[in-house]
């Protein structure tokens, strides 16, 4: 082990009643010769007590060094309950700007996973407790990858966060959802989606971006007025690749018609980093509301559903039945 370097204490003086007297002392440290200095308030007026104090605290940080103890953060997250971990998780969920919805499903499946399968704490959580409860779980295939997803989000959190050393469930595979999907989807017809439009209200306009982009919920959410380049003979939305489930930057062309609604709606001398379909989009629930109200059938005979993310689905019908190929339609 490498000798810790620290240099002699320094007091620091206050005036009382005219006289200067010693109030505190300060020192630092550094784990190795000419290292960065870390500055440490002692806490104390006392010489030989602050000589031990910054001793201590040297000799801690440099077994955390040689993984000779965990972190301090590392420490409080093995001893506190993992519920007021999600806690925690579910307050970092909303300062990011999820929606209150997909906060408390995320969290809610946490508190759930914790209360079944025995979960005190992070050092509970093990790969093949969580398999032995998500093999017994009587859910559907997109069900379990979704309490997968859940849970691995959470601890890749702490991970971030040095609060914890790895995800414990990092390595096993997500469950296989492909042709196990319980309802299948199916488009829009035109019809329908016209009488959509007719009750929607100001949501109408987050429902024709939706369908004529052909992005995601959470992609259109992230949208901008800065991205969205709408004068001249070629609008298009720019989807930046922070806001892309692929984490690549791409441009979409705007039919001509939305582009003028957008331009519309645009507030004069809005700021260009402000949210552009801020209460214009309608969640899952809204949406099934709207279905209702429009006399669309939420189940047809086959067993399909339409709903909000079935939009996609949509574009892609509406477009291979006018005649737009399959990479294209990709691009």
């Amino acid at each position: 082990m490498n000798k810790v370097f620290h240099t002699q204490v320094y007091p620091v003086f206050k005036v009382f009643g005219g006289k200067k007297v010693i109030a505190n002392y300060r020192s630092y440290y550094t784990l190795e010769k000419g290292g960065m200095r870390k500055w440490i308030r002692l806490g104390t007026p006392s010489r030989d007590v602050a000589q031990k104090r910054i001793l201590e605290i040297a000799l801690k940080a440099q077994r955390v060094q040689e993984g000779m103890a965990p972190p301090d953060a590392q420490r409080e997250t093995s001893v506190k309950p993992i519920l007021g971990l999600v806690a925690d998780y579910e307050e970092h969920l909303r300062s990011q700007g999820c929606t209150k919805k997909h906060a408390y499903n995320t969290t809610t499946r946490l508190r759930l996973m914790a209360r079944e399968i025995g979960w005190r704490g992070v050092h509970d959580v093990r790969p093949d407790t969580f398999q032995g409860w998500l093999a017994k779980l009587l859910r559907s295939q997109k069900t379990k990858k979704e309490y997968q997803v859940s849970a691995c989000a959470f601890l890749n959190w702490l991970v971030a966060g040095e609060r914890l050393v790895k995800n414990p469930l990092a390595q096993l595979d997500m469950p296989d959802v492909k042709g196990k999907q319980v309802r299948e989807s199916r488009a829009y017809t035109q019809a329908e989606f016209a009488q959509l439009l007719s009750v929607a209200g100001k949501y109408a306009l987050g429902y024709q971006f939706l369908l004529y982009t052909a992005c995601r919920w959470s992609e259109a959410f992230a949208v901008v007025w800065g991205d969205l380049h709408l004068e001249g003979d070629s609008p298009y939305v720019l989807f930046r690749a922070e806001t892309t489930k692929n984490g690549k930057q791409r441009s979409v062309d705007l039919k001509a018609e939305l582009a003028e609604l957008l331009r519309a709606a645009r507030p004069d001398g809005v700021c260009v980093t402000e949210q552009a379909f801020k209460g214009r989009f309608a969640d899952y629930d809204l949406c099934r509301k709207h279905l209702k109200r429009a006399g669309i059938q939420h189940k047809d005979g086959l067993g399909r559903v339409v709903h909000l993310h079935a939009l996609r689905k949509t574009w892609q019908t509406w477009g291979a039945d006018n005649g737009v190929n399959q990479r294209a339609a990709q691009d």
